[in-house]
């Protein structure tokens, strides 16, 4: 099936490449720059929840338990 006529072999390369980099990354790979960002700022946000007598959602290490079982290709 083609969806599109106009996508190369090297657009679908660099869409995997991009999937690969995303922001919202999907594999757990704690040595990504990007990554360690987020990790920074989800610390910053359970301090800021802490101070302010809030509940943090640590959705990131939900999704690192997910991932430890299954691929992210399925999401």
């Amino acid at each position: 099936m083609i969806l599109n006529d106009e996508v190369s072999g090297d657009d679908i390369e660099l869409m995997a490449a991009r999937w690969d980099m995303d922001v919202l990354d999907m594999k757990p790979n704690r040595n990504d720059s990007m990554r360690a960002m987020v990790d920074r700022y989800a610390e910053v946000a359970r301090q800021v929840a802490d101070n302010h007598g809030d509940t943090y959602v640590d959705d990131q290490a939900a999704m690192d338990d997910f991932l430890e079982k299954l691929s992210s290709y399925i999401l």
